[in-house]
């Protein structure tokens, strides 16, 4: 027997949009400016969150590889009793994965992907463990543009399942955004449609060095030196999509900073005080879509900006972290209508690409200027401050 193409691919589509799907709502959680991370209840939160993940969306992968055991099984003309889904990941294990790539400050994705292979695990411990109980043969069948580690795991062909197949009741070396997975048979000859492990393990005989490690590394090196082309050719591409759009960037930001220089705005640098301190003054302030309390740090934060300049034509600068609440100001005397960002609030940007919201204010009611709309390009948002 074997399995068809489509039918193989479709299975492993279904697993990889669980996973995927799993890692994706995790990134949604942590960029989410409400969920503090750097806290501990915040921490908490965001593991207890991902635990629930990893249970829902593991016993969905194990529920569509108990599907595809059992179908092998049939089409095999094969008695055995209905495949046993495996245990989703525990608690401890889903806070070992996320702490440990947020102690090395990893991005989001990179976090949210280490719960994704945890799903994907569990899909794969049910097709090893079943293959286990029935004595069944499995294989590591690779799929798309594989790694050179799945070549050399697929390199291994097909093995009987025995206790060493598996280490601590779990499947070894599953990574992260990677269709390839465990194919399983029971008699002996049955295949994967376009899996020919004689193909892998040519690959991995010929790769020099002595020991896997070694024959791994001449792969990689062999892998990018036959793409180096396409790498390159890659490379130049974006190289050019971020000048053109730099380039196409400075002349919108040029266009609106003559708009703004056309139109300064009034002369009366003194703040209308009865607008800026009532409540409707913060209510506007919401609308930019803040939490309560960081709604209530840049209220607080304009009000006294607007009042330690009012009447005069100096500015301030205020950049506030919208998950910890940290705010950071820079106030300039000497030059009137400029004022530029320290060393230490260009290190909280370069520290938060895109989260950080700055506040700045603007003594003859002017749009932003070409410098202003330079730096917001870097945050989250920027908001100008009118006397």
């Amino acid at each position: 027997m074997t399995i068809p193409e489509k039918s193989w691919i479709k299975y492993i589509s279904m697993l990889s949009a669980i996973s995927r799907t799993a890692a994706r709502k995790l990134t949604a959680y942590l960029n989410n400016p409400e969920h503090d991370v750097t806290s501990k209840t915040g921490r908490k939160a965001a593991i207890d969150y991902a635990a629930a993940l990893t249970d829902s969306y593991g016993e969905s992968a194990a529920a569509v590889a108990c599907q595809m055991y059992d179908a092998v099984a049939d089409a095999s003309k094969v008695a055995l009793p209905p495949a046993v889904p495996a245990a989703t990941p525990t608690y401890g294990e889903v806070a070992k994965a996320v702490n440990g790539m947020l102690k090395h400050n990893y991005s989001n994705d990179a976090v949210a992907s280490s719960v994704g292979r945890l799903v994907k695990r569990t899909g794969a411990d049910t097709t090893l463990q079943n293959a286990l109980r029935d004595g069944a043969e499995f294989a590591w069948v690779p799929h798309g543009d594989t790694c050179s580690f799945c070549i050399m795991l697929a390199s291994n062909g097909w093995q009987k399942a025995s206790k060493k197949t598996i280490t601590g009741d779990h499947a070894e070396h599953i990574h992260a955004n990677c269709d390839c997975t465990f194919a399983v048979r029971f008699d002996g000859k049955s295949n994967v449609m376009g899996y020919d492990p004689d193909k892998y393990r040519e690959i991995y005989d010929n790769a020099e060095g002595s020991n896997w490690k070694e024959k791994l590394r001449s792969m990689e090196r062999d892998e990018r030196e036959a793409h180096k082309d396409e790498i390159n050719a890659r490379k130049r591409e974006l190289y050019a999509e971020k000048k053109s759009l730099k380039n196409d960037n400075d002349k919108g930001l040029l266009k609106v900073a003559e708009q703004s220089r056309n139109k300064p705005g009034t002369d009366t640098r003194s703040i209308v005080s009865d607008m800026i301190f009532q409540e409707r003054y913060r209510e506007k302030m919401r609308l930019v879509g803040e939490n309560d309390k960081i709604t209530d740090i840049m209220t607080y934060q304009a009000r006294t900006t607007l009042y330690h300049r009012n009447g005069t034509e100096f500015e301030d600068l205020i950049y506030i972290n919208p998950k910890t609440g940290e705010h950071l100001v820079q106030r300039r005397m000497n030059r009137p209508s400029q004022v530029k960002a320290t060393e230490e609030m260009k290190k909280l940007v370069f520290n938060n690409p895109n989260a950080i919201i700055a506040l700045h204010n603007h003594p003859h009611n002017n749009l932003p200027s070409y410098d202003d709309l330079l730096g917001a390009q870097y945050y989250k948002y920027g908001l100008i401050l009118c006397h």
